[in-house]
């Protein structure tokens, strides 16, 4: 199979756009990221969806072996959910930079207990670890991801943090 140009044209800016958007998404050691996906998946499921197909349908029916025309379906559906996916995670990413850096950013002086631990089994590239701290009136509690699971339940959390201009809560 040969690399053409209209491959390129399409290569290029998927790896871009998906690459600087993982970047956005890990460039922050304390975020509410799951704030963040919330806030993608509404505002950026269509768009991920339609790239989603465009990307795919490239991908099964102009490059793709010559198959019979349920497995190209299947094949489309398929890689549609694994396209729509990538690009909302990465327009995640793109909302976490911006919530960062543009707009007004609140500085916030956050204190609670650790309730939850949420710590994957298995330490895999791109697993994160997240807690969920909550304040003296029980009622409010914010989940954030987290470095390390160096956390207990019951521990006291205590970090300056700042709210961004689309709310979401971040630290360095």
């Amino acid at each position: 199979m040969t690399i053409t140009r209209t491959d390129v044209k399409l290569l290029i800016p998927f790896l871009l756009f998906v690459i600087l958007g993982l970047w956005g998404s890990y460039s922050f050691p304390f975020i509410e990221s799951h704030k963040a996906f919330t806030l993608s998946f509404k505002w950026f499921i269509v768009p991920s969806l339609i790239l989603g197909v465009i990307y795919s349908y490239y991908s099964v029916f102009l490059r793709g072996p010559q198959q019979a025309k349920w497995r190209k379906v299947v094949g489309l559906f398929t890689l549609t959910l694994i396209f729509a996916l990538l690009f909302l995670r990465s327009f995640q990413g793109y909302l976490v930079l911006c919530n960062a850096y543009i707009g007004k950013q609140e500085e916030l002086a956050i204190r609670g207990t650790v309730h939850q631990l949420h710590y994957p089994k298995k330490k895999k590239p791109l697993n994160t670890y997240a807690i969920v701290v909550g304040f003296n009136n029980k009622e409010q509690s914010i989940k954030l991801d987290v470095p390390s699971n160096g956390y207990i339940i019951g521990q006291v959390f205590e970090r300056k943090m700042r709210k961004g201009s689309l709310g979401l809560l971040y630290s360095f």
